[in-house]
């Protein structure tokens, strides 16, 4: 034994919370605290000035380009959120939104053939892998209980990386706590009130925290739930559904884009099944002929993650079918 002992670290006093040993699913890429932070670190890295982004977006999208000083261009999507771009130029780059993961990598592919500098959102499609030497980003919080965390692969060198500090997330933690004991409405202000934070967080690594909540999650398991629960509704729903479907791995939420989706929508409220509203904004309301507007106001994105089974899914879809036939 040495006798030269060294202070590196705190022994004793009480437990910490438990570090998990198993393997994140994205375990080779680039972990940020959130995903609008790890495209602003690839729009910093690239150097990028231009890019193409959708009309139908989540804001926060816009606003990590105005952070970083791109000047922004606009393209539609078609019913099936297909880009709908022309051309773009040698110094110009493409936003590409895997809306739902309806499209799987032969798609994205092809669409990268004809945009070569194109940056891949796979937020909504956490069980996709990215194809390779594309910028691509996904998220934690849209698929899994944890407060922030991204992923991010990319050939950026990792020494520019690896030189960031790490987030810390112990101060987000309550609300989820918060419903794990009690329910969602006692701690929605607080969850509402997180939500506005990211805004203002610097691009950080992603936290200590999250990372071991993410290294302890069945994700053979809460793939298989999704992937039952999607089918489950596109079975009962599909007919019903202006969008033709295809059934993916692990998916995000069943988007039903079907007329008369507001009054549903209430009804859906009224037996306490929240349904979100992606993403409207003042200038989008006014454009009631815009392909974006009905994927926003007309769009029910339906819930079937891991929380719920078959018989959720037909309870969600007899409210749904019963509102339609005005019972």
């Amino acid at each position: 034994m040495k006798n030269n002992f060294v202070q590196e670290k705190e022994y004793g006093g009480y437990l910490e919370f438990e570090y998990f040993h198993g393997k994140e699913y994205h375990k080779d890429a680039y972990g940020f605290n959130t995903a609008r932070q790890a495209f602003r670190y690839v729009l910093r890295e690239r150097h990028i000035q231009k890019i193409y982004l959708p009309e139908y977006l989540c804001p926060v999208i816009l606003e990590a380009c105005n952070q970083e000083g791109v000047t922004v261009k606009f393209y539609p999507v078609d019913k099936s959120f297909r880009p709908l771009v022309d051309k773009v130029s040698k110094d110009e780059w493409l936003y590409f939104i895997n809306f739902y993961g309806q499209f799987d990598n032969n798609q994205i592919r092809i669409f990268h053939q004809q945009y070569p500098h194109m940056i891949i959102d796979n937020t909504q499609a956490f069980f996709q892998k990215p194809l390779q030497d594309v910028d691509t980003i996904y998220t934690c919080r849209k698929f899994f209980g944890v407060t922030d965390g991204a992923y991010l692969y990319t050939q950026i060198p990792k020494n520019i990386y690896e030189q960031l500090p790490y987030d810390q997330s112990a101060k987000r933690v309550e609300y989820l706590i918060g419903r794990l004991e009690n329910n969602a409405s006692a701690y929605y202000e607080e969850f509402k009130h997180i939500q506005r934070t990211y805004s203002g967080l610097s691009i950080l690594r992603m936290s200590k925290f999250t990372r071991n909540m993410m290294k302890g999650i069945n994700y053979d398991f809460v793939k298989r739930k999704r992937t039952n629960n999607f089918r489950h509704l596109n079975n009962i729903l599909g007919e019903i559904n202006e969008i033709p479907l295809k059934c993916i791995e692990g998916g995000y939420m069943y988007p039903l884009f079907i007329k008369n989706a507001s009054q549903i929508r209430n009804k859906l409220i009224q037996k306490k099944i929240f349904i979100p509203v992606f993403w409207p904004n003042d200038k989008l309301a006014k454009q009631i002929h815009s392909v974006a507007y009905h994927l926003t106001y007309d769009v029910l994105p339906l819930p079937i993650d891991q929380r719920y089974c078959e018989v959720d899914m037909d309870n969600i879809s007899m409210v749904i079918l019963n509102a339609i036939n005005g019972v």
